[in-house]
């Protein structure tokens, strides 16, 4: 079944060896579709605004299965 894109964020880690902690920043409404070398381009260019250098960046996508006719989701198998 395909899923429907919801929303989006991107999330950008930034090691802070002072403080012995990774530092995490959001960016939420991520448009669908975006790429690696975007994800890149963005995450170089906040580094550029910050003193903390880069770790890693993580793209979250929420996507929703899309209702049948009768207007309710199809439902789950459960798990026991």
């Amino acid at each position: 079944m395909v899923k429907q894109y919801e929303e989006g964020n991107i999330e950008l880690y930034f090691n802070d060896f002072a403080n012995e902690k990774e530092v995490k920043q959001s960016f939420a409404n991520l448009k669908p579709g975006v790429t690696a070398e975007q994800v890149q381009s963005f995450q170089t260019a906040v580094s550029g605004l910050v003193d903390l250098p880069a770790a890693y960046a993580v793209v979250v996508e929420k996507t929703a299965t899309p209702l049948k006719e009768d207007g309710r989701s199809k439902p789950k198998p459960a798990i026991f």
